[in-house]
C-alpha cells in the first residue's frame, strides 16, 4: 500500500478518494465486519493509517532523515531544503523548522514536507530516534486524522 504513495499522494482529491475507498473495501472484507463498521475502527485494528494519511507520513520520515540520518538522504534531496538556521541566526521558535521560500510553488513535493514538518509538535520534531519517532507521529496522526 505504501509503495509509491509520495508519488500518487500528489495527486487530486478525486483520485485519492477513490483509493481510499478502494482500501476501505479491502480492509471491510478482510476483518469481516458489516459495512456499517465505523472507519476509524477499520484501521486502528490493523494499525495501519488512511491513503492521505499514509503520504504525510511518508514525507515526515524523509523530513526526519533529513535532521537526523542526513547520510540516508541523496544529496540531491537533500540540498532542496534549507533551515532557518542557515538563514539567520536569531534563536527563534522556529530554528529547526524548514525555511519557506515565497516562490515555491504551493502543493510541490518540497513545499509538502516542509509544511508538515513545520506543523509538528516539538517533541516529535526533537525525537532523534527513528523507530520512536514514526510511533509517536503514527499515534499523533491517529488522534488528529480522525
Amino acid at each position: 500500500m505504501s509503495y509509491g504513495v509520495e508519488v500518487y499522494g500528489m495527486t487530486n482529491k478525486c483520485n485519492l478518494d477513490s483509493l481510499q475507498i478502494a482500501c476501505n473495501r479491502v480492509l471491510l472484507c478482510l476483518q469481516y465486519v458489516k459495512r456499517n463498521t465505523p472507519i476509524k475502527a477499520l484501521y486502528l485494528n490493523f494499525k495501519c493509517l488512511p491513503v492521505y494519511s499514509l503520504y504525510k507520513f511518508n514525507l515526515l520520515k524523509i523530513a526526519h532523515n533529513f535532521f537526523f540520518k542526513k547520510s540516508c538522504i541523496p544529496n540531491v534531496i537533500a540540498n532542496l531544503f534549507t533551515v532557518n538556521t542557515s538563514v539567520h541566526s536569531y534563536n527563534t521558535r522556529s530554528a529547526y523548522s524548514f525555511h519557506m521560500y515565497h516562490n515555491n510553488r504551493y502543493g510541490s513535493y518540497i513545499s509538502e514536507i516542509s509544511k508538515y514538518w513545520n506543523e509538528l509538535n516539538n517533541i516529535l520534531k526533537t525525537t532523534s530516534c527513528f523507530n520512536t519517532f514514526c510511533t509517536l507521529l503514527k499515534s499523533n496522526m491517529f488522534l488528529s486524522d480522525f
